[in-house]
C-alpha cells in the first residue's frame, strides 16, 4: 500500500527501510551520550527542530 503510493521499487522499500532503521539505531546509542553532555532540555529542543524542519 505505502509502496504503491510512493511508487517505490521493492529494493528501494528496502532501502528506505534501511536507513530508517541505522538513523534509529544510531539515535539510541547516541542520546544518552547527547542528554549527559548537553543536558536533557537541549536535546528535547534539538530534536523538536529537526523533527519541525523535516516536515
Amino acid at each position: 500500500m505505502i509502496r504503491d503510493t510512493l511508487g517505490a521499487s521493492t529494493e528501494q522499500m528496502g532501502w528506505i527501510i534501511f536507513g530508517l532503521t541505522t538513523g534509529s539505531s544510531i539515535g539510541l546509542l547516541s542520546a544518552s551520550h547527547l542528554i549527559a553532555h548537553k543536558g536533557g532540555r537541549f536535546v528535547m529542543m534539538m530534536g523538536l527542530i529537526i523533527s519541525s524542519a523535516g516536515l
